[in-house]
């Protein structure tokens, strides 16, 4: 006699799992010393824990809550970053949750060669992570990263293309609205 497949999980059964699978994520990236608390990164950035505050409340900043403590991305104060870079690029990603703000800056990304945002920023192109950002915070999964727009065509990318994309969309289309992207003007 065939055995019964088990039912079909509920869709607040796997809204669960993806939480906890991401709780645990954040975990981690507390242990690895990537999120770190808020006299920390007061401390590294040198400044107090007003400025910070403020900087979240204005959206410049951001923080991530962890097992119910907020954390900082231990990137704010990294030396190699301008804080001016992340304080243009952040507002961009205002409707994002924190973890997915987090995410957007730490994870590789196919237009940018498998890099991620904050390399492009360590490189200097922060018009570049300024599109990725909005449209990530649009819902378009990523703008392509095409070169000239000689290179391009109207729509279809031919630029490097790298799979493991965090977002996971290939560099095989445009994405309207995200001037420079893929050859689309905007």
């Amino acid at each position: 006699m065939p055995s019964a497949s088990p039912p079909p999980k509920k869709f607040d059964d796997i809204f669960a799992d993806a939480y906890r699978r991401a709780e645990l994520r954040l975990r981690e990236a507390v242990s690895r010393g990537e999120l770190v608390p808020l006299e920390v990164i007061a401390q590294r950035m040198g400044t107090t824990h007003e400025s910070l505050t403020e900087s979240v409340w204005a959206g410049r900043l951001f923080s991530v809550p962890v097992a119910q403590r907020v954390f900082f991305p231990a990137f704010f104060a990294d030396p190699g970053l301008a804080r001016e870079d992340l304080e243009v690029v952040i507002p961009n990603l205002a409707s994002r949750e924190p973890w997915s703000k987090f995410a957007f800056f730490t994870m590789p990304q196919a237009a940018l060669d498998g890099g991620s945002p904050l390399d492009a920023l360590k490189r200097g192109e922060r018009e570049l992570v300024k599109r990725l950002a909005l449209a990530f915070n649009d819902g378009r999964r990523q703008a392509c990263r095409c070169g000239p727009p000689a290179v391009a065509s109207s729509r279809t990318c031919t630029g490097p293309r790298t799979k493991g994309s965090a977002y996971g969309a290939a560099c095989s289309r445009g994405v309207s609205g995200v001037s420079g992207a893929c050859g689309s003007s905007g």
